[in-house]
């Protein structure tokens, strides 16, 4: 399993399974889940420490340490590497993926919606009132 800027820290993988883990030191999403990744012979996080510039009118969504671009360029370098924890990770995914083999990527995109001219505090005053015996 490879992952790229997602929160793993509460996830055990079985110990057949294989896992790899790309953060980077810029991406806030990784750290969301409050804890630190473990760090076994299966599951092991390569983080990136490059320094990220930012373009005028460039538009970086939630920062620039969660693009796309920036974890592929990552996955280049941990393919590339000479690290044993990593070698051994990428030859298990390389098995996979070299051989025909089939993955699936997820992808999960958050929004938040409100009804126009409403505030959330609003809405979320008036399903308490409802809960209470309110108006």
């Amino acid at each position: 399993m490879l992952t790229a800027g997602s929160p793993v820290a509460g996830i055990t993988p079985g110990s057949d399974v294989s896992t790899l883990h790309l953060e980077h030191r810029a991406d806030w999403v990784p750290g969301t889940d409050g804890a630190a990744n473990r760090d076994t012979k299966n599951q092991v996080t390569a983080t990136m420490t490059n320094d990220l510039y930012l373009q005028t009118g460039e538009r970086v969504g939630i920062g620039p340490g969660h693009q796309l671009a920036g974890y592929q360029d990552g996955a280049r370098l941990v393919s590339a590497s000479n690290d044993p924890s990593l070698v051994a990770s990428t030859a298990a995914l390389g098995a996979v993926i070299g051989a025909g083999g089939a993955a699936t990527a997820t992808r999960f995109s958050l929004t938040r919606a409100t009804t126009p001219g409403q505030s959330l505090h609003t809405a979320d005053t008036r399903r308490q009132e409802r809960e209470y015996g309110g108006r």
